[in-house]
Order: C-alpha cells, then structure tokens, then sequence
C-alpha cells in the first residue's frame, strides 16, 4: 500500500515515519555519532544475537550504524563470542600511528574526510584508519 501510494504520487497516503524512519533519531544519532568521532572513539561492536533471531537484522543494523559511522567495525558472532572477541582484540591490539599536517589549515569546525593509498606493501595487506577529521573552530570572541 505505501510503494503503491508512492509510486502514483500520493503522496498523502504515505506514512513518511513508517517509509523513511524517524527524522528526530536518526538526528540524534548523527550528532551522537560526531560526538563520538570528535573524541577519536570508534566502537567495536559484537553482535550477539542467534543468527535469524527475532530482531537480529534490526539489532545488527544498528550496530553496524554504530560501528562504521565511528570507523570501527562490526563483528557478528554467529554463535561464536570468543571467536569475534578475539577479532576485536587483533583489530585493536597492534597499530601503528600516522600523523600528518593538512596543508592551509582552515578552522572552520567542519568534518574533512581522508584517504589512504598503501603503496610498496603485499598484497593482501589491510589498513584501518579514521575517515576523516574535525579541523578546529573558528577562535571564540572573549567579553
């Protein structure tokens, strides 16, 4: 009934909140989600939940929201918790820290995304790393 509605441009009959999901969340979760990538904390998700299980995809949906909007990772366990808890310990356990210096910096507050090449290295080799950064704000008037 809603595609249909839709799909012949009624668009009165089309509960937005059903179709799209709700606007005010999914806000919420956006500012979270900045909030949590300002202070450089990605989340390593576990998934618990029996694979098929009553709200499994809607719960690992979440979870995977949580995880990648911070560049941290989804693990699902499919039964085996040690096995994903062991992968959240490798992904976490050994890194290597790669700084760099943008180039005319402008604090302008805003989110800047970033990208890696590997170049020189074998094949098969994988590197994590943030999506992006927050330059600084503007400097804030004092009274």
């Amino acid at each position: 009934m809603q595609n249909e509605a839709a799909e012949h441009g009624q668009m009165w009959n089309v509960e937005s909140q059903r179709r799209f999901g709700d606007a005010g969340l999914r806000s919420a979760l956006d500012l979270a989600l900045e909030e949590l990538r300002r202070a450089d904390s990605p989340i390593e998700a576990v998934h618990l939940a029996a694979a098929g299980g009553e709200g499994a995809k809607a719960g690992e949906d979440g979870l995977h929201a949580l995880a990648r909007g911070t560049d941290g990772e989804l693990h699902p366990a499919g039964g085996d918790v040690e096995k994903s808890l062991d992968r959240v310990l490798e992904r976490t356990g050994e890194f290597y820290v790669l700084l760099f210096q943008p180039v005319d910096l402008v604090s302008d507050g805003r989110y800047h995304k970033l990208r890696l090449k590997l170049k020189g290295v074998p094949s098969g080799t994988r590197a994590d790393y943030r999506q992006g950064y927050f330059a600084p704000g503007p400097p804030r008037e004092s009274n």
